[in-house]
């Protein structure tokens, strides 16, 4: 029973990772280059990986490609088959991340799940889509009626979870939303993740500035000259601002950061590739 449940929640990872990579059909998405199916692999590897940390970290890459109906769909089965609590936590704050209506469901659901550090992400999500059912956990939590932490996860990864959702990345989340296009991701996990981690909280926060100044050339020279720093988590910020600066003629520029040593820096090239791409396309 079990092998036939691991057989099955790996099928589903390995779904949820081309729908991730398939977000438009391959003529759309530029077949001939080969950087988008070199793009794709990476997610699909990391996606499908048995570490449920680099499943994590594709899946908030995933948050700069979009809301793609394939990608919901997927990413409603994999919340209801991954053992990984942490997993299950990025899955429910990178749907409430698309701001879709569509989402709402599935987090309601996810409201019953047996681990309270669940429960409370879906109930951030919830109330950030502004359903009373999320506000009303919120309500219930602070006035300690309601269960919010367990011996499921440890002390460390939920000091952690409270980094991800203290109002300052909150905040960070609201500013990538500024860069979003119709059918993109905003990518606010990806931005959370950095910003959450103290290895690349200074860095970000930094870069996260800066990217806000989206019409000054000189700024916008220094960001991608910062694509080829020397320590990882400048490259990883540098990244996501390129990627979310929505400019396809800095595609090129991601391209060699798919081969990065750093997953959190590769992922994000991948999935930045796959926006930029997208883009590319609609414009022509």
């Amino acid at each position: 029973m079990i092998g036939s449940q691991n057989v099955r929640t790996n099928f589903l990872v390995a779904a949820l990772a081309i729908a991730f990579l398939c977000p438009m059909a391959p003529a759309q998405t530029g077949a001939a280059d080969p950087n988008v199916q070199k793009a794709k692999d990476i997610l699909l590897k990391g996606v499908a990986s048995g570490n449920p940390d680099t499943r994590s970290l594709a899946v908030m890459s995933a948050s700069l490609i979009g809301d793609r109906s394939e990608v919901l769909t997927k990413l409603y089965s994999m919340l209801e088959t991954d053992k990984d609590v942490p997993t299950r936590i990025t899955i429910i704050s990178t749907l409430g991340s698309f701001n879709n209506p569509a989402v709402i469901p599935s987090l309601q659901k996810a409201l019953k799940d047996p681990v309270p550090e669940v429960e409370l992400a879906a109930a951030l999500a919830l109330y950030g889509l502004k359903q009373p059912d999320g506000k009303a956990f919120l309500l219930d939590a602070l006035q300690g009626t309601q269960k919010t932490t367990s011996s499921f996860m440890s002390s460390e990864k939920r000091a952690m979870g409270r980094m991800v959702h203290t109002p300052t990345t909150t905040f960070l989340g609201i500013v990538a939303n500024q860069f979003a296009l119709p059918g993109l991701g905003s990518g606010m996990e990806s931005a959370v993740g950095l910003s959450a981690d103290p290895a690349s909280m200074a860095s970000s926060s930094v870069i996260f500035a800066l990217a806000k100044d989206k019409n000054d050339p000189t700024t916008w020279a220094a960001l991608t000259a910062a694509l080829g720093d020397k320590e990882w988590a400048t490259r990883a910020a540098a990244v996501h601002v390129v990627a979310l600066h929505n400019d396809p003629t800095l595609i090129d520029k991601l391209a060699p950061l798919m081969d990065d040593k750093k997953e959190q820096v590769s992922f994000r090239a991948a999935a930045g590739y796959l926006r930029l791409t997208i883009i590319a396309h609609k414009s022509q």
